[in-house]
This record gives C-alpha cells, structure tokens and sequence, in this order.
C-alpha cells in the first residue's frame, strides 16, 4: 500500500510548479499536503500543522522530485512555520524580497500589505488584506515572485486576522534544532500533556 501511495505522489507534478510538503503517518497514509518553500542550504519552509502526528515528510519541488525530509531544524510557533532540511540535493529557493511591498501573492491570491509594525513576540509584522482568513499559512511572493515571507492567520480580539512575518525573523529560527521528525512530535505531543495538566 505503501508503494502504491508514493508510485501515486511520483507520477504527479507539484501543482502549478510550487513545492509541496507531504507528511506521512506510520501506515503510510497521506497525512497533510501542504505549501512549501525553498531555502538555500537544503532547507526548506512549511507550516507547522503539517509536521503534526506524521512519521515521516518529503518536500515535493516544482518538477515532482521527492525530497526526503531527514531533520526539523527549526521553528516559529507564533507564525506557524517549520524548517526542515531536505539535503545538499534540493533546489535553491526564489531570492528573497525586501520586506515591504505592499503588493503579495498567497497561493496565487492577491493580498495588500499595510500596517507594519513591531508586535511583542511576533517581532516585525504587518497586516494582509483581501485575503480569507481561513487558519491556512504558506509562503508569501512579492509581484516580482520573490519570497516576500510567510503567511499566518491568529486569532485577535474573536477576530480572524492575517498577517504577514519577515524573511529576517524567518531567518532567526534557521538550524536552532536538529530533531526527527518522531522526535519532535514525541516533544509537541509533552508540551500539549503539559498545557492541559495546567488547565
């Protein structure tokens, strides 16, 4: 079954030519297929509730390689983002753009970037407008299609809201950890144990 399911996932482009993260549960079923990004350096970005309950990972890039994720080497809890490390193997990412442009893509959707402005934890953020705020994360282009940062939905004042975190504070998290995927769930699943024991 197993075999079947990655013969399935080789056979398929990523779409539209962006890369993908595809998480796996211990039996092999397809846990979550989430947007991914390139990183120089074999690492690569994604949002965090991917990573969720998985045995393994592979980040699909745009021609429909697989690339095994072998290590979480970092992470953003407030924005919603992991990095993994992928090998030497895996295409560099798109250049990064300088935080600011007011005009963004988000999975091929237009957004508006206004607001920005330092926000406690979240360091440097802006608000994004004329997207749904659906709790989805992913990467953000700039209108040139250069990684602009990542995309992260919260929850403030009972209202959904999207935001927008800099690739500089993306860059704060890269290499912090070294952890299997196993591990880092074994770590997660501790700290949830802990915050319902507080309750």
């Amino acid at each position: 079954m197993r075999m079947v399911c990655l013969s399935l996932l080789l056979a398929l482009p990523a779409l539209a030519g962006e890369p993908r993260l595809l998480s796996f549960a211990a039996g092999g079923a397809l846990l979550a297929d989430a947007p991914a990004v390139f990183r120089s350096g074999g690492l690569a970005l994604a949002p965090l509730e991917a990573l969720y309950a998985a045995e393994r990972a592979m980040v699909q890039d745009g021609d429909g390689r697989l690339h095994p994720v072998l290590w979480v080497t970092g992470e953003d809890m407030d924005a919603g983002v992991v990095e993994v490390w992928v090998g030497a193997q895996a295409p560099v990412g798109p250049d990064v753009s300088s935080f600011g442009s007011v005009r963004m893509q988000v999975s091929g959707r237009a957004a508006k970037m206004t607001e920005a402005k330092e926000s406690g934890a979240f360091g440097l953020i802006a608000r994004l407008e004329g997207l749904p705020a659906t709790g989805t994360s992913g990467p953000l282009h700039d209108e040139h299609g250069l990684f602009a940062g990542w995309h992260a939905t919260r929850m403030v004042n009972g209202q959904s809201i999207s935001f927008a975190v800099p690739p500089e504070r993306l860059d704060q998290m890269s290499r912090t950890t070294r952890q299997t995927i196993a591990k880092w769930n074994s770590r997660h699943d501790s700290k949830k144990e802990d915050r319902k024991s507080t309750r």
